[in-house]
């Protein structure tokens, strides 16, 4: 009797950890944190759950601003919201939403680090879907790129067609490298290709992160004035295109076919006391 009391006093609290620590990582709390550092609360709801665990992992990011861009397939329109600061309005809601948030490490009161996040859902699925470039820059006389530190995901969401299940969304792409990269900005893409024939696609959406640092004659750095600038292509025909980087503000598409593109620029200011 006192054995089978052992076991099942070790079992209730081995369940007690397990909730406990599910319990400490649930959805809502990483919310929760990541708005109590200071990240709005629309710019929450836009973050894909790899970016806020990410953010919420890394306890020394300090949120600085956000750059967002809503797209409608049918019009090739895009809206230009106003930077996204605690107290901006509602972000409008489209077919695709791609929203670019800036962090900063200033670990030692000095800025280490400018750490960029991107994420993309499309709210309404593509018509077309293929590979949608994508590509930043920044001022290369300021900041350079932190070799390995890149990564993306793309990810699919599928319903059973002969059971009506919502299956669990499913990593379509992975990546460590970026598909082109120069002194003033580097250049990846959104994997919207592939169908099923016994599945409906009902979510499309994916993330990326990189590090900047300040260029070693800055260091130590202790106020950043500049602007990064970013670029969206979605085409409308199956052909590889991409876009590359040559100079600080510049994007070169490569490829032929027809595209609808979006570009839009960020002004970072952080100045240390």
């Amino acid at each position: 009797m006192k054995r089978k009391l052992a076991c099942m006093g070790l079992t209730i609290a081995m369940c007690m950890s397990l909730c406990c620590t599910a319990f400490a990582s649930a959805p809502d709390s990483i919310d929760e944190a990541l708005l109590k550092r200071g990240i709005p609360q629309q710019i929450i709801d836009r973050m894909s759950d790899d970016t806020k665990e990410h953010v919420y992992n890394n306890p020394s990011l300090e949120y600085g601003s956000s750059m967002c861009m809503s797209f409608n397939e049918e019009t090739g329109e895009y809206s230009d919201p106003a930077v996204v600061t605690p107290a901006s309005e509602h972000i409008p809601d489209d077919d695709l939403d791609l929203t670019f948030s800036f962090f900063y490490n200033t670990n030692g009161n000095k800025i280490n680090i400018i750490e960029v996040t991107f994420d993309y859902n499309w709210n309404n699925l593509p018509v077309f879907r293929w590979s949608d470039p994508i590509a930043v820059s920044w001022d290369d006389e300021k900041l350079r790129f932190i070799p390995d530190s890149f990564r993306k995901k793309d990810y699919v969401q599928y319903r059973d067609d002969d059971t009506g299940l919502l299956l669990a969304p499913k990593l379509k792409e992975s990546s460590q490298s970026p598909l082109s990269s120069s002194e003033a900005g580097l250049s990846w893409e959104a994997n919207l290709g592939g169908h099923s024939p016994i599945m409906t696609t009902v979510a499309l959406y994916g993330n990326a992160i990189f590090e900047l640092e300040p260029q070693p004659e800055l260091v130590p750095l202790k106020s950043i004035d500049t602007t990064i600038h970013a670029k969206y292509v979605h085409p409308q025909a199956a052909v590889a295109m991409s876009i590359a980087v040559p100079k600080f503000g510049e994007f070169t598409i490569d490829g032929s076919g027809f595209y609808q593109s979006m570009a839009e620029a960020e002004y970072i200011q952080k100045t240390l006391r």
